[in-house]
């Protein structure tokens, strides 16, 4: 079964032999490809539609250790996983899932995230709440950038610059490119909203001045 991008940035973030909760597994690609290569122990499959449940059960069906459980979140957290991974969804949204979750995370090691929006807010809410980011990567697929980002259990201080475009992305292979197309966009929304909403352009040139720095 083919894998995005995306999704095997996901599963090299995995530690060896994790035994990993994942929320919104979709059809189950990452789930395959993560036991047909030996990368996990276990892996509980999450989904909370009865649609895609049904073609993720069929997707792993021959798989015994992949666990599918139609639930909702976290809300069924296991207690001996060790990672947990939200992926595909909006910032907001992990953020609804994760938190209020937090202090069930006895025996979790690492959350891996993967948000299409509002990556600041993301990060600033992880780092609110114990975790540090220990290493993110960009992916480009499909016309779009993904940031898929690994926080572990931990404390560290980090510059607005850092929380807004990312922990050491400057070493990223893909950081170049992600900088002239993100300038270029925001260029295009000044030059939409002159004149006409001053918050969003104040937003819009910090953002500038930012990446500008890096």
């Amino acid at each position: 079964m083919a894998i995005s991008a995306r999704l095997k940035t996901i599963a090299e973030f995995i530690e060896q032999d994790s035994i990993v909760f994942d929320v919104g597994a979709d059809h189950g690609i990452l789930e395959n490809y993560l036991l047909d290569n030996n990368r996990i122990k276990k892996i509980y499959a999450i989904e909370n539609k009865k649609g895609p449940f049904n073609i993720l059960s069929s997707s792993l069906k021959n798989n015994k250790n992949a666990i599918c459980i139609f639930s909702d979140g976290l809300k069924d957290l296991k207690a001996d996983c060790d990672t947990i991974i939200v992926a595909g969804m909006g910032a907001h949204l992990i953020s609804k899932i994760v938190f209020p979750k937090v202090l069930e995370f006895n025996n979790v090691k690492s959350i891996i995230v993967d948000s299409h929006n509002d990556l600041f807010y993301l990060r600033s809410n992880f780092i609110n709440n114990g975790f540090k980011i220990e290493k993110e990567k960009i992916v480009f697929e499909n016309n779009h950038f993904y940031f898929v980002i690994k926080f572990i259990k931990g404390i560290k201080e980090y510059k607005k610059e850092e929380l807004e475009f990312g922990y050491k992305i400057k070493e990223d292979p893909l950081f170049s490119l992600y900088k002239e197309k993100e300038l270029s966009k925001i260029n295009d929304l000044l030059f939409k909203v002159k004149d006409v909403d001053d918050k969003k352009i104040k937003t819009l040139l910090e953002r500038k001045e930012l990446l500008e720095k890096l």
